[in-house]
């Protein structure tokens, strides 16, 4: 690796992605930002499909836009991260999903926001939902629902302000490093704990909806069981990786959506009454789906099948934490993978280049002068 310095670094971590990784990566070559001032790092986790011969062509085909592609043998989305991140030679990092679409104007619009707000260490905006098939669509617009996702301003949008998350952000490389990087024993869940090690640090996070960016939903039912029971059980465990600090009960709403089912279908073994509650229950929860689906561009058996969807998210997400909790007194982390890049702290951050810090400040307070 050469010794040239950056204003910013793309960072996205791949594992068979061929369907999508493409049209990222060409997104992110597309950029109106000057290529000489940004980066590209594809970490791939050993994908089998053909998602790195994809990468490669897409390297060769750009001789003039700067691509590293690392390997990520451990497969997990915090270690590829942390690879990038140690891999990274630009003053800030920012982390779109393979699953992700960013607009040509997706650098210089995080830029702006930083630049309009100096005092925060990271900015994000609003992310657009897709989906593909008759259940992808579904669940893109249950996702950018209050009902789907609850106060996610990312999501559902929101006034620009201080933020508890930010979504494809732009980060100072340098404090990834300062709090020990991203916790490798997490599978899933990363950003939540990174997040908020960055504001038990004091740092600010700052969403701002002139932010956008694009990503693909799953396109079955099955797809979003299985993701939302993974987040939901590694909720409960990430709290013995970050021990409590700056934690919303909220997140828990599933679970206690799950549970007043569990009881009200017990008790109404022994009294009738509670099997009318459940129905009620179920009732306007089906109801509610249907007037939240209602003009949001699905058709009328979507509409219909919208509550099935909701209803699979919010089960999912709160049987996974029930059985979180199952596992959470015999769950022990490895210590040492919390903060895996702490021993680096001196020795890893790209020494900032005047020129290429100052190129785009001097130009954004020309255009705004």
């Amino acid at each position: 690796m050469n010794d040239k310095k950056f204003l910013i670094s793309f960072l996205v971590v791949v594992r068979n992605e061929e369907d999508y990784i493409e049209q990222c990566l060409k997104a992110m070559i597309g950029q109106t930002l000057p290529q000489h001032l940004y980066e590209i790092i594809v970490v791939d986790s050993m994908s089998t499909d053909r998602s790195r011969q994809i990468i490669e062509a897409i390297i060769r085909d750009n001789p003039a836009m700067e691509i590293q592609l690392l390997d990520n043998p451990r497969l997990t989305l915090s270690c590829g991260w942390n690879i990038g991140i140690l891999s990274a030679r630009g003053i800030y990092v920012i982390r779109p999903d393979a699953h992700a679409l960013v607009p040509s104007d997706f650098l210089e619009s995080n830029l702006d926001v930083l630049r309009e707000h100096p005092e925060v260490s990271a900015v994000g905006g609003r992310l657009l939902t897709l989906g593909e098939g008759f259940w992808g669509r579904i669940i893109a617009v249950l996702l950018s629902t209050r009902i789907g996702v609850g106060s996610s301003n990312f999501r559902v949008g929101g006034p620009a302000g201080p933020s508890d998350t930010v979504v494809f952000g732009l980060y100072k490389r340098q404090d990834f490093i300062d709090i020990g990087g991203f916790d490798e024993g997490l599978d899933v869940n990363q950003d939540n704990v990174c997040h908020a090690r960055l504001r038990a640090s004091g740092k600010i996070l700052h969403f701002d909806p002139k932010i956008n960016s694009t990503y693909y939903s799953r396109t079955t039912l099955g797809k979003l069981w299985r993701q939302m029971f993974r987040r939901g059980q590694w909720l409960v465990l990430m709290l013995k990786h970050q021990k409590g600090n700056n934690f919303s009960w909220r997140y828990f709403a599933p679970l206690g959506f799950v549970l007043l089912i569990i009881g009200l279908a017990t008790a109404g073994i022994e009294r009738q009454i509670f099997w009318w509650l459940l129905i009620s229950l179920i009732t306007i929860y089906a109801v509610c789906g249907l007037f939240t689906s209602a003009n949001r561009g699905l058709n009328l058996w979507q509409v219909f099948a919208f509550p099935i969807a909701m209803f699979a998210l919010h089960l999912s997400y709160g049987m996974g934490e029930f059985f979180g909790f199952l596992r959470l007194p015999f769950y022990r982390p490895n210590e040492e993978k919390i903060r895996p890049l702490k021993e680096v702290q001196m020795t890893c951050s790209p020494k900032t280049d005047p020129q290429v810090m100052s190129e785009w400040w001097i130009k954004g307070r020309q255009r705004d002068g």
